[in-house]
């Protein structure tokens, strides 16, 4: 198994700011290799 940088997944899959903040621990399959996003961080202005 590959350990892999939150980083370099972020930039391959091209996420946004606010959906990688808005991750949970259940949001990420490691046997399936799947990131579940489903929701986004949204900050007040």
């Amino acid at each position: 198994m590959t350990v892999v940088s939150l980083r370099a997944v972020t930039i391959g899959a091209g996420l946004r700011f606010g959906e990688v903040s808005a991750l949970w621990v259940i949001d990420v399959d490691l046997d399936h290799r799947t990131i579940r996003i489903n929701k986004a961080w949204k900050r007040k202005r």
